[in-house]
């Protein structure tokens, strides 16, 4: 054996062996406390983050890049906090700019990629690091969804039924998600622990960040999430949506007659 070529090879590899580690032991300390939404308080879904549980919410602030600069602190603040209820996750995201006339949201249709700054919300409720469901919103209010599957693998083709609002701020922008249970799916347990990550892309500087750090230089994207505690569920709430809408239906029929002739009953010639 090259003794000599060994130890350049073990050399190489100490960056990546590193941020292995540091990215394992990131997300082991990666846990947030999910509070509940108290009964007599309806959570008002307005971007504005101004709510009574937002207040007792802890706060994730702890974000670091992923790109171009995998680990390095981000170059703004972003800022997130997570709430439920019987029927509903809800998370609320505010990215702060210090420049918000240079945030980028791009009108689309849904799901459609563009060079917008976008924020999103990472779901592993079955908790078993492989597969995951991602909510993502950008300034002008454009959703996307998709479904991980493999630690890493993406289906672009899975669509939910979720709401978000954003709102435009003197210091950035925000948004508040508002995610059916319903949509995810996870073993009966009153106590569950999620799988749970964020992300956020700032199109002008081609940076994205996360909390906890999912490295680039690890294999695999769900097996890094940190976790979401605090849920207090009796039972996986009924997979059905109800989705109002309204089918209309016009039919029209030729007139008898002449109708050129005024005054005359129609079927007179």
């Amino acid at each position: 054996v090259n003794s000599h070529a060994f130890a350049q090879a073990e050399r190489a590899n100490r960056p990546a062996a590193a941020a292995r580690t540091a990215s394992a032991a990131a997300a082991a300390a990666a846990i947030v406390e999910a509070v509940a939404v108290r009964e007599a308080t309806a959570l008002k879904l307005d971007g504005e983050l101004t709510d009574e549980v937002w207040s007792r919410a802890p706060r994730i602030d702890r974000f670091v890049q992923r790109e171009p600069k995998e680990g390095a602190a981000p170059s703004f603040a972003t800022e997130a906090r997570v709430a439920y209820d019987a029927q509903h996750l809800y998370v609320a995201v505010l990215a702060h700019d210090p420049e918000p006339a240079k945030i980028t949201g791009f009108l689309t249709r849904r799901d459609t990629q563009s060079p917008s700054d976008w924020v999103g919300v990472i779901i592993d409720s079955y908790h078993d690091k492989r597969t995951a469901y991602e909510f993502l919103v950008n300034p002008a209010g454009v959703k996307q969804d998709k479904y991980y599957f493999n630690d890493g693998n993406e289906d672009q083709g899975w669509d939910a039924i979720w709401d978000v609002v954003v709102a435009e701020r003197a210091d950035g922008w925000s948004a508040e998600f508002r995610i059916p249970l319903s949509q995810l799916r996870f073993p009966a347990s009153e106590k569950p622990t999620f799988g749970f990550a964020l992300s956020r892309q700032i199109a002008r500087l081609n940076e994205t960040s996360t909390w906890p750090l999912i490295a680039k230089s690890t294999n695999g994207i769900v097996s890094q999430f940190g976790e979401l505690h605090g849920l207090e569920l009796s039972q996986s709430p009924k997979r059905l949506e109800l989705v109002p809408y309204t089918v209309g239906d016009l039919s029209t029929e030729p007139d008898q007659g002449n109708p050129l002739v005024k005054g005359v009953s129609p079927g007179a010639s």
